[in-house]
């Protein structure tokens, strides 16, 4: 999971002031299935802009205003959640198989938690009365982004498509891959020259 939590900080160390996203370490959703309540992701202790604050930021919609949520099933598989914290919307962007109905244990205890526990976040931490948002009436939704690109299960890429996904999403590149095997090769060694131009302390 470190490699993902060090592209995280690399995104946060290069983000853009007048951004309309913040994302959590690999380790928030960790944290939630385990019982504890990670109050300090959505809060600037550990990053620079608080969730509740990116709006007032950016001086826009407070729609527009998305959590990436890395997502990862234990020593499976990395996918990707947007959580549109005004609609209470949750995208996951899943290089992987999908399926229309859900069926699989883990997911469903994972969206659980996410249903239950987001909302207890965006109350403690002020984002509910910040955003006049209406807690009675506030609800969670689960969707997957279809027509997007699907790892080709031969390296292992969904780590690398999770960093795409983030980075892609981010700054609004369309996700379009003409060769998936490929781009995520190139995309590889990408962030090992990158790690090695832009060396920083990551706590």
């Amino acid at each position: 999971m470190q490699h993902i939590d060090v592209w995280v900080m690399y995104m946060w160390h290069f983000r853009p002031n007048n951004a309309d996203w913040s994302m959590v370490s690999c380790y928030f959703l960790t944290l939630l299935l385990q019982g504890s309540m990670p109050l300090f992701y959505a809060t600037n202790e550990v990053y620079d802009c608080a969730w509740a604050d990116v709006d007032r930021v950016r001086m826009r919609i407070s729609h527009l205003h998305k959590v990436f949520i890395p997502i990862n099933e234990p020593f499976t598989h990395w996918s990707l959640a947007v959580f549109y914290i005004q609609t209470g919307d949750v995208l996951f962007y899943e290089s992987a198989e999908t399926y229309d109905v859900e069926y699989r244990e883990w997911y469903f205890t994972m969206r659980r938690c996410l249903r239950e526990k987001l909302p207890f976040i965006l109350k403690e931490t002020g984002v509910f009365e910040k955003k006049g948002i209406d807690p009675a009436s506030y609800r969670i939704s689960f969707r997957h982004v279809t027509h997007i690109p699907k790892q080709g299960g031969v390296f292992g890429d969904c780590g690398i498509f999770l960093c795409i996904f983030l980075y892609w999403l981010a700054y609004g590149i369309p996700l379009v891959m003409d060769d998936s095997i490929q781009t995520t090769l190139a995309y590889r060694e990408a962030l090992i020259r990158f790690y090695f131009k832009h060396k920083i302390a990551c706590p």
